[in-house]
């Protein structure tokens, strides 16, 4: 579903993928305080996070936080 609206959001919202497992996303993990998977956090324009989802999320609900910060972020 992720990847759906990554495609659907193309050059409006920039997707990156970190892997927990992976010992090249621990600065991220430390950053952000990422544990599980899947954890989606949004970012604003200037790298502040926004708004975190741990866990499956409705695509509706990821879809309205894409769209409201989008909107932001034009303002």
């Amino acid at each position: 579903m992720v990847h759906r609206l990554e495609i659907d959001y193309w050059g409006q919202v920039e997707f990156i993928y970190l892997d927990i497992d992976d010992q090249g996303s621990a600065p991220f993990e430390q950053q952000f305080g990422f544990r599980y998977q899947p954890h989606l956090i949004l970012l604003d324009g200037n790298g502040k996070v926004v708004q975190e989802y741990v866990g499956a999320q409705p695509e509706a609900d990821l879809r309205a936080a894409l769209d409201q910060l989008i909107a932001l972020d034009s303002e």
